[in-house]
């Protein structure tokens, strides 16, 4: 009777002693991984912040963090310093873990203007590489993509929209790490402009350029 208590005993200590070996793998199995995944520092909001509320006025709800690449959508525009926007007004509103981007203080970057057939004339401003490589002009019509991006990193992309006019295009850089950024003006229903702005604070659309031999003339 008491080898068999001796051996339960045993049996449950190495049973311990085995339980903990494999937590402090997997432990250390995590922490390689992390060590090796790149980051990259941005500024996450804290806490909510409201559309308009100036750059220079967010040093409380702001953090600096160091955040895994693959969750950041937009490496490019990240805010690292609150001193880079000055006292520029935040374009849309922040809630916590929203990351600080140089689009959601975009300014008039997108600006809605209503035209006489009902529409409104929607500016937004994308690296050349999401606008047909900058080679769009009035007149084109493009189909409209959004891009979204799943908390594994995983990226799927959506058409938005098949048959829109291009109104106006301005070249806003001439260099830069994609060849620079163009302003495209869109004619939008007042529906399609506030699923395209979103995506442009998101930095998330992408344009291609439509045939409009192809298309029925109408946007869609």
């Amino acid at each position: 009777m008491q080898r068999r208590v001796l051996a339960a005993i045993a049996a449950f200590a190495l049973a311990l002693v085995g339980a903990f070996l494999l937590i402090s793998y997997v432990s250390s199995a995590d922490d390689r991984a992390r060590a090796d995944e790149q980051t990259i520092q941005v500024l996450v909001a804290q806490a909510p912040i409201p559309k308009g509320t100036p750059a220079n006025q967010l040093e409380a709800k702001v953090a600096l963090l160091d955040v895994p690449v693959r969750l950041v959508p937009d490496a490019e525009g990240a805010i690292t310093d609150l001193a880079e926007l000055g006292d520029t007004p935040s374009a849309t509103a922040m809630l916590p873990g929203d990351q600080l981007t140089k689009a959601r203080f975009a300014g008039d970057d997108a600006v809605g203007q209503t035209r006489d057939d009902g529409r409104e004339a929607v500016s937004v401003t994308l690296d050349v590489q999401r606008a047909v490589g900058g080679s769009l002009d009035e007149g084109d019509r493009v189909a409209v993509y959004l891009t979204r991006t799943a908390p594994d990193g995983v990226s799927t992309s959506e058409r938005l929209y098949e048959d829109v006019e291009v109104t106006r295009v301005s070249e806003v850089e001439a260099s830069g790490v994609n060849g620079g950024a163009v302003t495209v003006t869109l004619a939008l229903t007042p529906e399609q402009a506030g699923a395209v702005v979103a995506g442009m604070y998101d930095n998330a659309l992408w344009l291609s350029m439509v045939d409009a031999t192809s298309t029925s003339g109408s946007d869609k």
